[in-house]
């Protein structure tokens, strides 16, 4: 694991979203096409329930690298969804 990794992962389960953004994001200006910072950068916007943005981060992850573990990601995300799915208070 290259230690941007371990910083941003660090950083992030510490709560300290804003500082793994900035370095996540100053990494990706750098390495664009690293599919492993987009997934982390999918992990920091579900740390704060941004699950669009999520989302469209563990896609574009998928899209670098279809073995990675954005798509399990991807599958967590869909259930987290369907459980705050606000329909279902209407029935």
């Amino acid at each position: 694991m290259q230690p941007v990794y371990a910083d941003i992962k660090r950083m992030t389960d510490e709560g300290n979203v804003a500082a793994a953004l900035r370095l996540v994001d100053s990494s990706l200006a750098k390495r664009g096409d690293d599919a492993y910072l987009y997934y982390l950068k999918g992990k920091i916007h579900m740390k704060t329930s941004d699950w669009r943005e999520a989302a469209n981060c563990f896609l574009r992850s998928k899209a670098l690298d279809a073995a990675g573990p954005a798509t399990e990601a991807l599958m967590l995300l869909e259930n987290i969804m369907d459980f705050y799915n606000k329909e279902m208070y209407n029935h």
